[in-house]
C-alpha cells in the first residue's frame, strides 16, 4: 500500500505542475520596445552615478533591452498556427524570432547573414549595441550587412567606435539565460575599424575590477557605441553582423 499510495501523491503532483512544465517548453517573447533608456543609463554609469540598468539575457527573450534602438522587422509577419495560439509547449518562436529580426541577439546568434541594425532617423551615430563578453581580452567583429557582398555596400557599416566595459555585480544564471545587474562602469577606448565584409578583430580595453563577487567574474557586457560610419550606397541604416569574444588563452 505505502507504495501504490506513494505513486498515487507522485502522480497528482505531475497533474498539479504539468501547466508550468509545459510552459517551459518555450520562453522567449516577440520585440516590441526600444530601450530608449541605455543612452542615459550608460551615461550615468560613465560619470560614476547611479543606474538601474537590469538585463537579462536569453536569446529571444530580453534581446530588445541590449540596444539603444534596433530596425523594425521587416516583410510580412509569419501567420501564427493553430497551435502556436494554443500549445505552450509549441509557443510562438516563429513569430517572436521575426519581430527579432534586427534586434541585439542578431549580432551574437552565430550567424553572419543576419545583424544588428540601429532603428533611428539618420546613419545613428551615437547608438548603443551591447553583448556579454565575460573576462576576454579581445573580441571579434563583422561589421556592415554580412548577408551579401550587394547587402554590405548598400547599408552603412561602423567607421569608429566606442568600446565600454561594464561589470555586473549582481545577478548571475538564471532558467533562461544570464541576469546582469547592479553594473559598474570599468573603462572605455575608442577603435577604427576596417571596412571589411568580413571578421576583424578588436582589443577591448583593459578593465580591472574589485571586489567582484567569485560567480559572477565572467559577468561583463561590451557596450559598442558607433561614432563615425562608412556610407551606404542605398540606405542610411548601420547594421553590425556579429560579434564573439575571444576566449583567453593566458597559461
Amino acid at each position: 500500500m505505502n507504495r501504490i499510495s506513494a505513486l498515487i501523491v507522485s502522480l497528482l503532483l505531475f497533474v498539479l505542475h504539468a501547466p508550468s512544465l509545459l510552459a517551459q517548453g518555450y520562453e522567449g517573447s516577440a520585440c516590441t520596445k526600444q530601450n530608449a533608456e541605455l543612452k542615459r543609463q550608460l551615461s550615468s554609469l560613465r560619470s560614476g552615478g547611479p543606474s538601474s540598468l537590469s538585463l537579462h539575457w536569453a536569446f529571444l527573450y530580453g534581446a530588445e533591452m541590449f540596444s539603444s534602438s534596433y530596425l523594425k522587422a521587416e516583410g510580412a509577419a509569419p501567420v501564427l498556427t493553430k497551435a502556436e495560439h494554443e500549445d505552450p509547449l509549441v509557443g510562438t518562436e516563429g513569430y517572436d524570432a521575426w519581430t527579432c529580426m534586427y534586434s541585439a541577439y542578431r549580432a551574437q546568434d552565430n550567424d553572419t547573414k543576419t545583424a544588428w541594425s540601429e532603428g533611428v532617423p539618420g546613419a545613428g551615430i551615437g547608438e548603443l549595441l551591447m553583448v556579454p563578453v565575460g573576462t576576454a581580452k579581445q573580441a571579434r567583429i563583422w561589421i556592415g550587412f554580412g548577408k551579401t557582398t550587394e547587402l554590405f555596400k548598400r547599408n552603412n557599416r561602423p567607421k569608429r567606435v566606442r568600446l565600454t566595459i561594464l561589470q555586473a555585480y549582481g545577478g548571475g544564471a538564471t532558467q533562461m539565460g544570464m541576469a546582469y545587474s547592479s553594473l559598474k562602469y570599468l573603462s572605455s577606448t575608442e577603435v577604427d575599424l576596417v571596412d571589411t565584409n568580413g571578421w576583424q578583430t578588436v582589443a577591448l580595453p583593459d578593465a580591472p575590477a574589485t571586489g567582484v563577487p567569485e560567480h559572477l567574474i565572467w559577468a561583463r557586457l561590451l557596450v559598442i557605441e558607433i561614432l563615425d560610419i562608412y556610407k551606404g550606397t542605398h540606405y542610411d541604416d548601420t547594421l553590425i553582423s556579429e560579434v564573439q569574444p575571444i576566449e583567453n588563452s593566458d597559461g
